[in-house]
């Protein structure tokens, strides 16, 4: 009988030790505090637009060694004018890539050709192997504008479908004329008569591309130049 007195006042004290706990954990503190409220708070976001006009598309065909022919193209960038997207770059894709074999119209073709007396329409043709063209750039307001444009340097037309060609930065608001140039080179370099390809160190066009032809596409891209 004496244990169990003893095991009473032991969980009475500790009932006790309890309640005397939570006295002390339940006091609370407040703090002066202030508030205020912006309104109408607004995001979106803005526009990268490019503007390509109209243009006649460049026949490639009906070319003889030391021709070239041209088009030109008015490009606006009509993006909103924010800092984010100054300068941004523009570029030049060149796609889809047909050459397009005649079929042995000569006899000078078919002696140099051993690939011309295949279906005319093919892939097999050798144009975009000696043709070689070139894009120029110059700022302007307007389509109006466009005239004479920076040179840039020859390169075979099958050279442009290994990566984009850049055309630099163009600010919102501001357009550019790029000149499509393409010709058949005579090996004469800068001593071919104008308008003729003045493509240094560019071999002569030989009878294999009588009477071939290439077709492509251009796609332009304006993208948002991001500092580093």
């Amino acid at each position: 009988m004496i244990i169990d007195r003893q095991k009473k006042k032991l969980a009475a004290g500790a009932v006790a030790g309890v309640a005397a706990l939570a006295l002390i954990g339940g006091g609370t503190f407040a703090l002066w505090s202030d508030f205020d409220t912006v309104e109408g708070n607004n995001l979106a976001a803005g526009t990268l637009v490019i503007d390509v006009g109209e243009s006649v598309p460049l026949d490639m065909g009906e070319l003889a060694p030391g021709e070239n022919k041209e088009t030109t193209l008015f490009i606006a960038n009509r993006s909103d004018d924010t800092a984010a997207l100054q300068n941004a770059q523009l570029s030049a894709t060149f796609l889809n890539l047909r050459d397009i074999e005649d079929g042995c119209v000569s006899n000078s073709e078919k002696a140099e050709d051993s690939t011309c007396g295949n279906e005319s329409g093919n892939n097999n043709g050798e144009f975009s192997q000696q043709a070689y063209l070139q894009l120029r750039v110059s700022s302007a307001a307007t389509a109006g504008q466009c005239g004479s444009t920076a040179p840039r340097a020859w390169k075979p037309l099958a050279n442009y479908f290994a990566a984009p060609t850049s055309l630099g930065g163009l600010n919102p608001g501001q357009g550019i004329c790029v000149r499509i140039e393409a010709g058949l080179p005579s090996g004469q370099g800068s001593n071919t008569p104008p308008p003729g390809i003045d493509a240094p160190n560019a071999p002569s066009a030989t009878n294999a591309v009588q009477g071939d032809s290439a077709t492509f596409d251009v796609r332009f891209d304006l993208t948002q130049n991001v500092p580093s």
